[in-house]
């Protein structure tokens, strides 16, 4: 201001003033689904404050950023400092693969997808031990740390062997009184 606070003027004398516009602002240029790199490399360009938040996404791919906050087009001011979220890529979440010995098909089937994992394929062979319809073996053994939605393959019992149970024809003891059909007469 001029004259400077405390000065005497006249009753009606002019005192001029600047008025601030406040913190010069600049645009937040948008830098979302660039690669981490290109985006600080921006905002520094810019000058402009940020930091880094690295977060799961099942929809940006890892390295890319997600979002920021502000949003992008945002005015900002040169304190602003800029929060920059970056994709880690999907996050595979591990699960424990259960016993399914001795289950049927359809109740190892359940277990699976409780654990967030899919039944496999399904073989079937002889087991003299495991009734018939049940698990015989799994593929992943049980306690093993797996990403979700891993098929997990088994193997079902078709219950003990058959046994062969074709006749066999007895056989007798050559009877020397009886002519041989073989041979004819001469």
């Amino acid at each position: 201001q001029d004259p400077v606070e405390g000065t005497k003027i006249d009753k009606g004398g002019t005192v001029y003033v600047v008025v601030s516009l406040g913190k010069e602002t600049v645009e937040l240029p948008n830098v979302v689904s660039m690669l981490s790199s290109e985006a600080t490399k921006t905002l520094e360009t810019n000058g402009i404050k940020y930091t880094i938040e690295k977060r799961f996404s099942d929809s940006v791919e890892d390295g890319r950023v997600i979002s920021t906050d502000p949003e992008a087009y945002a005015e900002i001011t040169s304190d602003t400092t800029v929060t920059v979220y970056v994709s880690m890529g999907v996050e595979t979440k591990k699960v424990t693969v259960p016993d399914l010995s001795n289950l049927t098909e359809e109740r190892a089937k359940e277990l699976l997808e409780k654990n967030n994992l899919v039944l496999g394929s399904v073989r079937n062979d002889y087991d003299d031990k495991v009734a018939k319809g049940l698990v015989i073996k799994q593929y992943i053994e049980k306690g093993t740390e797996v990403s979700e939605n891993t098929s997990v393959d088994v193997l079902i019992s078709l219950g003990p062997k058959p046994v062969d149970t074709t006749a066999v024809e007895p056989t007798t003891p050559d009877n020397d009184n009886q002519p041989d059909d073989s041979t004819s007469p001469e």
